[in-house]
């Protein structure tokens, strides 16, 4: 939810920046990369939690919580 807001807001504030400056083809170029830094961050916070919670759900101790953590973290 805070994800979907924070990209609203910087797209939003990056289309009244590109409307400034004329639509220059190097601002779009920009626009474009940093929507897909944005949808990257966002997608790796997503699987990040989605797997920490499951290994919190469905490890049974403390231990074996560590072990899968490690274990996914490549450690």
């Amino acid at each position: 939810m805070t994800t979907t807001a924070t990209t609203s807001i910087t797209t939003t504030i990056i289309t009244i920046i590109i409307t400034t400056l004329g639509g220059e083809l190097e601002v779009w170029v920009l626009f474009n990369h940093l929507c897909k830094s944005i949808i990257t961050t966002a997608t790796t916070i997503i699987t990040t939690t989605i797997v920490t919670t499951t290994i919190i759900t469905l490890a049974r101790d403390q231990e074996q919580r560590v072990e899968w953590l490690l274990f996914v973290l490549g450690g």
